[in-house]
């Protein structure tokens, strides 16, 4: 389940930080820098979860610019604290590939910078998306019936700690399994074997461009053991389709960014 799923509590959550980050597209290679605070209270809020919540999943923060087309330099992009500027590595496509990692050691008085490379006279058009996941720890598989049990148990609370309030009320029950590849055309290859003997694969439905199995129809298989082929991929734990539809989401933007 990303955590978009409950839309209405991510978009209050993060539309400041969204806002801020946006000032980064200036003309002229400017620098700019925005308060890291709330992402850093983001990952303080998390750590509140009992060690019994977080030993198969954790909350992960994402982080990527956009370009009109791919001939726009990317931003430089870095945190600085205390003095001392520390570089994010920002792929060839966008992405900021160790945002999650370098946010965490971070203090709440740190600043996220950055310096958008343009010619001169122009001005850039690149956006920035700041996305928050609750994932599996284990990013590539397989999985054991347990892992899978105990990770769609755990989701709830996770979602309950992330909006908090009131919000927290709306957080539905987490029963199934949502797989989202990094590269969204790429087309569904999932096993399940018991004892290492394959065994038929459960029912599988596609929700725009992620892919959502019921936990319950995994264990009817008889199936101790989940594989997951085909690239890069994010494991959720996720209510159902059904849920999902009920709560006001559509194929249409399921699974993109």
């Amino acid at each position: 389940m990303r955590g978009r799923i409950l839309i209405a509590a991510t978009v209050i959550g993060l539309t400041s930080i969204n806002a801020a980050a946006e000032d980064i597209s200036s003309p002229a290679a400017a620098e700019k820098c925005f308060s890291a605070k709330g992402l850093v209270k983001f990952y303080d809020k998390m750590s509140e979860l009992k060690p019994a919540r977080t030993d198969t999943l954790e909350a992960v923060m994402t982080a990527a610019f956009e370009r009109e087309d791919d001939s726009q330099a990317l931003p430089n992009f870095w945190a600085r604290s205390e003095g001392v500027d520390t570089p994010f590595n920002v792929a060839a496509d966008g992405r900021v590939t160790d945002f999650h990692q370098k946010l965490q050691g971070l203090p709440i008085t740190a600043e996220l910078c950055g310096q958008v490379l343009t010619k001169e006279g122009e001005t850039s058009k690149i956006g920035m998306n700041i996305d928050n996941d609750v994932l599996f720890k284990n990013r590539t598989g397989p999985y054991s019936l347990a892992e899978l049990q105990d990770g769609v148990a755990d989701g709830k609370s996770f979602y309950k700690k992330m909006f908090g309030g009131p919000i927290a009320l709306l957080v539905p029950k987490m029963t199934h399994l949502s797989l989202e590849y990094l590269y969204k055309d790429t087309p569904l290859n999932v096993s399940f074997t018991q004892a290492g003997q394959a065994v038929s694969r459960p029912p599988v439905e596609q929700f725009g461009k992620t892919f959502v199995i019921a936990l319950e129809d995994i264990e009817a298989s008889g199936a101790d053991t989940m594989t997951v082929g085909g690239g890069a991929f994010k494991l959720m734990p996720s209510p159902s389709v059904k849920k999902m539809k009920s709560l006001g989401f559509t194929a249409e933007n399921e699974g993109d960014d």
